[in-house]
């Protein structure tokens, strides 16, 4: 009997005991989680140096907070920690934020992944990506040109107040000046370019194929595959004069085979319409401030477009870290009517700076990115 008993007491011990270390400190509320559910995670640069030290996470909880500095590996970008050297599962953001639960039942190295960093030349431009496309309307408001920066247009391509080949003196004070951001979608390029102007010729709009780039008038420049080269004559690169009408595009193929024949080309011009839409905010002056606002809208093609056009031929299909050729430019007319200054977007070296119709060796480089 006294045995009995002696065995009911120790195993209502050890019950008091089991339900003790169960609750625990009555006054904390946070979760006991077993040792064999908490692994530690540690951190290669994989190339780089610095970043955090091994932390611990416990299983289906949020991945800790790491308050040290990402890693650095010079000429490269750190995109995040992965569970893999390339590809795998992301945990870690570039800014060190977890992006979701620990899901590994076991102590694992997270991998810092790289991407090469992009050096821009002078001219070139980074043009970042549009979640939202801007809607073409010529107020320049949408939030996705919050991300771009403006680049001027602030290169005299043809100066000395009579398109000087020679005097690039560029127009005087207070009477012109131009900038530009670029966008992207998967389907389009878009440009805002702000000009402002104190006198603008239109002599020629009603008939823009006549040597529109003797009146104001702004031209776009691309050259799909980056590669420059010469394109006077074809598809290598297309140059967009666009008229102050808010309608016609034109592109200058001069020589181009079957411009005798072809209807579409004009004067050596042919329409690109169907390439370029924009909308010219402020297009009459209305609010007096000589600030006229470009919004466009553009189809990039590749060098195998047909010269003569083909509306069911496909654009090029954007994507991130596709590096282009590219040039804005503005034809700055006065009371001459005709062209007094050409300023472009980037420094062409030699002494024949108006080359860009022709020449898309000429060009900065335009890379896209989100």
């Amino acid at each position: 009997m006294i045995r009995r008993m002696l065995c009911q007491l120790v195993f209502f011990a050890a019950l008091c005991i089991v339900g003790l270390a169960a609750c625990g400190n009555s006054g904390n509320s946070e979760p006991v989680i077993p040792p064999d559910e908490t692994y530690t995670i540690a951190f290669d640069p994989a190339g780089g140096s610095g970043g955090p030290a091994p932390a611990q996470a416990a299983y289906g909880e949020p991945l800790p907070a790491l308050t040290a500095q990402p890693p650095v590996w010079e000429g490269n970008n750190f995109t995040g920690y992965y569970d893999a050297q390339t590809g795998g599962i992301q945990y870690y953001g570039a800014d060190l934020t977890p992006v979701q639960n620990w899901d590994k039942k076991e102590d694992t190295v997270l991998y810092a992944q790289w991407t090469p960093a992009l050096v821009l030349g002078v001219y070139d431009y980074a043009a970042p990506y549009a979640e939202t496309a801007p809607v073409i309307d010529g107020n320049g408001d949408d939030p996705a040109w919050e991300k771009a920066e403006w680049y001027p247009l602030d290169q005299v391509w043809l100066g000395g107040g009579n398109a000087s080949m020679s005097n690039l003196s560029p127009p005087p004070a207070g009477t012109f000046s131009g900038r530009f951001k670029i966008v992207w979608t998967e389907s389009r390029l878009y440009y805002l370019v702000e000009i402002f102007d104190t006198y603008l010729s239109l002599t020629r709009i009603a008939n823009p194929y006549n040597e529109i780039y003797l009146d104001d008038c702004l031209e776009l420049f691309i050259n799909e595959d980056g590669l420059g080269g010469n394109h006077l004559a074809n598809n290598n690169a297309f140059t967009y004069h666009m008229s102050y009408d808010g309608v016609n595009v034109m592109d200058y193929m001069s020589g181009a085979p079957g411009e005798s024949t072809n209807p579409e080309f004009i004067n050596g011009y042919i329409k690109r319409n169907d390439h370029v839409q924009y909308v010219i905010g402020n297009r009459n002056n209305e609010n007096q401030t000589n600030i006229y606002t470009w919004e466009a809208c553009m189809k990039v093609f590749d060098k195998n477009y047909p010269i003569g056009g083909d509306p069911d031929y496909p654009p090029v299909v954007l994507y991130e870290g596709k590096k282009m050729g590219f040039a804005v430019a503005y034809n700055d007319a006065g009371l001459s009517h005709s062209r007094e200054y050409f300023m472009g977007s980037v420094f062409i070296d030699g002494a024949d700076k108006n080359q860009a119709y022709q020449n898309a060796s000429v060009f900065a480089k335009l890379y896209l990115v989100k």
